[in-house]
């Protein structure tokens, strides 16, 4: 009787922390339209001689529209063709994945696009992502809609 006791408390057990895991995954917005603040945050060179850097932060309006594993999104940047984007994303474990799709010409920084991989979190509401590199870091602060 002892045996069948422990055998049906770690069954539950292991049911628990399955379920557990499904409703964290199921927390990511499969779809939805998110809109906040993009800020990216970029070094420059402020004096040759000395090599000194300096730090310096931009900020725009952005959207983001998930739908069934596709996304768009657009900013505020007054024409420049970066603003925009479409393409597929994936979610893996805290990391969020976005293929841009979209043909473009090099007359800006491709850090502006969106696209690679970024750590995130989403709590029902609000979504947060983030990259950084040594010589940038990227914030998108959105809420649901």
């Amino acid at each position: 009787m002892n045996k069948i006791f422990r055998i049906g408390v770690i069954g539950l057990f292991s049911l628990f922390l399955s379920c557990s895991k499904n409703e964290e995954i199921s927390k990511f917005p499969e779809n939805g339209t998110f809109s906040g603040v993009y800020t990216w945050t970029y070094k420059i060179l402020t004096d040759e001689q000395t090599m000194s850097w300096s730090w310096v932060s931009s900020e725009r309006k952005f959207t983001l529209e998930l739908k069934n594993g596709t996304y768009t999104c657009g900013g505020n940047d007054k024409g420049l063709s970066s603003s925009y984007g479409t393409g597929t994303f994936s979610v893996e474990k805290d990391k969020i994945i976005f293929n841009d799709e979209v043909a473009r010409i090099a007359l800006y920084s491709w850090d502006w696009i969106l696209g690679g991989k970024y750590n995130f979190t989403f709590d029902g509401k609000k979504l947060q992502f983030s990259k950084s590199s040594d010589y940038a870091q990227h914030e998108y602060v959105l809420e649901k809609q």
